[in-house]
């Protein structure tokens, strides 16, 4: 009898916080008055649902959009605004017509009519590895960006699933497998050494002319000295760290 009791407790338990993680339903039951508002003794039901986002006044005070697994179906000349999971927040969409597009509403970049793109930044940091044959990369996200830990003994020619370097060390790339979407433009806002190493190869805190980006699916860069581009490897082996916020913009 005991254990019966106690599975019928475990039952109630879990229906009583089920219950808690739903919002209440502001319907009118079949078991209440109708009665409006400024009634002397009864609550108002009559508006109970209303105003649970509206003021008296019949002004929204918010609108909640509970998540949705899915986006809806749009039909012609209709759209639709939703709330969807995305990176594991809800986040408000907004669907065209004819189940268009979904745009996540407030990521919208203007001036560029394609659904779905994002503005990012990020600091590469390119340093010496083996002074004069490899290099060192870390990428930090600085906003809505991507972050990679440092990946080292880069050389001449090196290749693995997220970063490249040319044959000849002057072409520097950035690969898919290390950015969030698929790039759709990039540049180098600036590049900076930052370090202490020999000022009559590259003065400490000097700007150079760089160049960044898009080649297919991964962003590539390029560090420019008197209209050269320069041998990374080289450059880094004498103790140099160079420091480049990077733009770009993805299709996701």
């Amino acid at each position: 009898m005991k254990r019966y009791a106690i599975h019928i407790i475990a039952i109630l338990i879990v229906v009583l916080f089920a219950g808690l993680a739903v919002a209440t339903d502001q319907r009118i039951k079949y078991n209440e008055f109708m009665v409006g508002a400024n009634h002397p003794t009864l609550a108002d039901t009559l508006n109970r649902l209303t105003l649970e986002e509206h003021s008296n006044e019949g002004k929204h005070k918010q609108v909640t959009l509970p998540e949705k697994g899915a986006g809806p179906t749009t039909l012609a000349n209709e759209v639709s605004i939703y709330s969807k999971e995305k990176g594991g927040t809800a986040m408000p969409f907004f669907r065209l017509e004819s189940d268009g597009d979904e745009i996540p509403i407030g990521t919208a970049i203007l001036g560029d009519d394609a659904a779905g793109r994002t503005l990012r930044l990020m600091k590469v940091v390119i340093e010496k590895s083996t002074p004069g044959s490899s290099i060192a990369i870390t990428l930090t996200n600085a906003w809505n960006g991507d972050s990679q830990d440092k990946q080292s003994d880069i050389t001449k020619g090196f290749s693995n699933t997220k970063f490249a370097l040319s044959s000849d060390g002057k072409v520097f790339t950035i690969k898919e497998a290390a950015l969030s979407g698929t790039p759709v433009f990039a540049e180098i806002l600036n590049v900076r050494n930052w370090s202490t190493g020999d000022e009559h190869v590259w003065p400490p805190n000097t700007h150079y002319t760089t160049y960044a980006d898009v080649d297919g699916a991964d962003i590539i860069m390029a560090v420019i000295d008197n209209n050269a581009t320069i041998d990374l490897t080289e450059k880094m082996g004498y103790g140099l760290e160079a420091h480049a916020t990077l733009m770009y913009i993805t299709s996701e």
